[in-house]
């Protein structure tokens, strides 16, 4: 009898594995499944009916049947494998790793385990290198090789690990690897074009970019690349070339149109083009008018037209309108403020501070930090309502996760290039109250059912009239008469795509004296990045003077007024603002939590709270930035704005004098530009030649010029009165 069932369970086993090599799954799942029944220890068919669990898409069963058949037969080398293959689709990857050693152990020449082994190493780097852990990516990628060497995507993989850990001699080396492999496959070459760029073998980059683009000639990415070794080899003809390629591929390439302006605006100073062309459909977004007016910006008395312009290319208001269909709209007298108020800075000029104090006002409502400054961002509104009105709160929640948990890391938006990641913490929203021990927190289920209730009462919704929203719920109150957006440092098309909603708004700028908010502004890149340093500089300069200001009732409030006179000042404001005075004005708060400032700021203090008013000042620590002739440079620069904010005294005759002597100066390289020059160890011949230091000086001889020609910047903002 015992030998008939041994036949009878072998003839079973082999009708079932035939059906199951056809594909016939469940024909062989009720072979195996009457193979159990007879016998509940049969190893053979846990084994096979995990093996279908888990081709039937079910990883955890396939686990748990085959984990059943090793522990009675533990020499059971396809049994561990197939485990191995069960964990890697849960992402167990070490438990993969083991699984597939057991097998090898049993079986040192079982070549699909030491496949399988590689793969999971491979896959496990993979995981890790997604999670940013970048050092363990590199350990698995680097045993998968061991096992299987001619993997070229696994040496590629390999490459951008060390590129991620700024290793780019090792990446290189990967990348190279990669590409002795399979020399048809693009990325490498890009990738390793990037690597040759950050080793400053621009020659070298260019000729592995041009391989990029014969293999894949709708490359967008390896052309920008190309343009930007171009850059860095002093080509800038052959760089505007680059991204003009890769705009006619993806004519809505941010990071292209940023770079072009910049090549574009430098060879149009040296005379050697005229008018940009471009592939038709980039000169139909809205980019396009957006690059005309950023050359038109350095006259900006004159960049009017070229910025009603750029806010007409702007996606339609009824295109970004949404109708939601409904047979009620919203009830009139609990609608959002519909005045506003935006708050710019000028370097670090205290709009912390004031954003603090008007914080807990009864009659304002607004929302913590700089978290939604980003909100009016190209593309943010259709991220936001890809799916339809319903799915705009959720959307809205992951987009601005810091928002509802300021001690989410998570980046948001900001300008382009700007680093928003950690924003919670770098502005102090995770240490408030009076035991710096509480964070701002909202329930995000809560949000989403309220504003989809609010939303689903209202007859359309678009990007203000939903940001207006957001206000209303998160402050909870329907009587505020005024909405507080600190909008901070808006680029162009954010700025833009505000204003065109917002009709005569009021426009606030903290204000302090130039020369210390500028090398305040400075302290935190004047020895590590001259892109940066020369950034604040050039913004400074020109956002005293933009365009922006013709669009509503722009005023500048003197921090050194808040300081010194904060009762003074502040009735003044409210009386601006159209609000009453209120106690809750003189205490720095967020959301009603005692807020203890600006970690970044100087006078920062892990134990004490930064004092609000009073007359300290951060000049002695400010002094030794810029030398006496840059910041006579910048003084002068800075003198129509000074005399009307009260911080110089007005002397035509010696502003006049002061400014024919700096001409001469502005095209010879500034102090801290040659210490940049040592810095780098680049001769001050080559360092002339960077398009960033040409950019920079373009950018001080236009100011130059509009001061010679007009005594004066034309749109200067206003002072608040005090």
């Amino acid at each position: 009898m015992k030998i008939q069932k041994k036949r009878r369970q072998s003839f079973d086993l082999l009708q079932a594995q035939k059906q199951h090599a056809a594909g016939n799954l469940f024909d062989a799942e009720i072979i195996y499944k009457k193979i159990l029944e007879r016998d509940h220890n049969q190893p053979d068919a846990l084994h096979l009916l995990g093996v279908l669990a888990h081709q039937l898409n079910d990883p955890k069963k396939a686990i748990k049947l085959i984990s059943r058949a090793l522990t009675l037969r533990p020499d059971f080398s396809e049994a561990f494998n197939n485990l191995g293959n069960a964990y890697i689709d849960i992402k167990l990857f070490k438990k993969a790793i083991e699984s597939y050693n057991s097998a090898l152990k049993i079986k040192k020449d079982y070549q699909i385990a030491q496949n399988n082994l590689a793969n999971a190493f491979f896959q496990f780097g993979n995981h890790l290198n997604k999670k940013g852990r970048y050092e363990e990516a590199k350990i698995n990628y680097v045993e998968s090789l061991k096992i299987k060497p001619n993997n070229s995507e696994a040496n590629y993989n390999l490459g951008v690990t060390f590129s991620n850990l700024e290793k780019y001699d090792e990446a290189e080396k990967s990348y190279r690897a990669s590409i002795l492999i399979n020399p048809n496959h693009a990325e490498p070459y890009s990738n390793l074009g990037n690597v040759l760029v950050k080793l400053k073998k621009n020659s070298e980059a260019i000729e592995s970019y041009k391989k990029a683009v014969l293999i894949k000639s709708d490359y967008a990415e390896a052309y920008l690349n190309m343009g930007i070794a171009y850059r860095n080899a002093g080509d800038l003809h052959q760089a505007k070339a680059s991204y003009e390629k890769a705009l006619a591929i993806r004519p809505d390439f941010e990071e292209v149109w940023n770079n072009l302006k910049y090549a574009v605006k430098v060879l149009q100073s040296q005379g050697q083009i005229d008018k940009i062309s471009l592939d038709r459909k980039a000169e139909i977004t809205a980019d396009f008018a957006f690059l005309q007016f950023y050359l038109d910006s350095f006259k900006p008395h004159n960049a009017e037209s070229s910025f009603r312009k750029a806010m007409s290319a702007l996606p339609l208001v009824s295109d970004q309108t949404i109708r939601i269909n409904s047979k009620h709209s919203i009830d009139r007298d609990k609608k959002p403020p519909q005045r506003m108020v935006s708050l710019l800075h000028f370097g670090r000029s205290g709009t912390g501070l004031l954003h603090s104090l008007v914080d807990n006002h009864p009659e304002i409502t607004t929302l913590p930090s700089i978290f939604l400054s980003g909100y009016f961002n190209k593309g943010v509104w259709e991220k936001l309502s890809a799916d339809g009105w319903e799915n705009i709160p959720n959307h809205f929640v992951t987009e601005f996760a810091v928002l509802f948990d300021t001690r989410n890391s998570a980046p948001i938006p900001g300008r382009f290039g700007e680093d928003r990641v950690n924003i919670g913490e770098k502005e102090g929203m995770i240490t408030l109250g009076e035991k710096r021990n509480e964070h701002l927190e909202i329930d995000t289920e809560k949000f989403c059912k309220k504003a989809k209730s609010i939303l689903s009462r209202m007859e359309t919704v678009n990007p203000m009239s939903f940001f207006r929203v957001i206000h209303d719920l998160i402050e909870e109150t329907d009587n505020k008469k005024l909405c507080f957006y600190h909008i901070h440092n808006p680029d162009h098309y954010a700025h833009a795509n505000y204003l065109r909603y917002v009709k005569n708004s009021k426009i606030l700028m903290m204000i302090r004296e130039p020369l210390d908010s500028c090398q305040s502004w400075l302290r935190s890149s004047i020895n590590n990045n001259y892109s940066d340093c020369i950034f604040k500089i050039m913004t400074m300069l020109y956002d005293i003077d933009q365009v922006a200001f013709r669009f509503g009732d722009a005023r500048g409030l003197r921090l050194e007024d808040l300081k010194t006179e904060p009762k003074k000042t502040l009735n003044k404001l409210c009386e601006w603002l159209e609000i009453n005075e209120s106690p809750n004005l003189f205490q720095m708060t967020a959301q009603g939590k005692k807020w203890w400032g600006d970690p970044s700021s100087p006078s920062y203090s892990g134990k004490h709270s930064m004092s609000a008013f009073g007359k300290k000042s951060n000049k002695q620590s400010n002094r030794s930035i810029l030398s006496q002739k840059d910041k006579f440079i910048l003084k002068t620069l800075f003198y129509p704005f000074s005399v009307r904010f009260g911080y110089q005294v007005e002397n035509k005759k010696i502003f006049k004098k002061n400014l024919c002597q700096i001409r001469p100066m502005i095209e010879n390289i500034l102090d801290f530009e040659t210490n940049f020059s040592k810095q780098m160890s680049i001769e001050t011949h080559d360092f002339k030649q960077q398009e960033a230091y040409q950019l920079f000086h373009i950018g001080l001889l236009e100011r130059w010029r509009v001061l010679n020609e007009l005594e004066e910047y034309p749109n200067m903002l206003e002072p608040l009165k005090i």
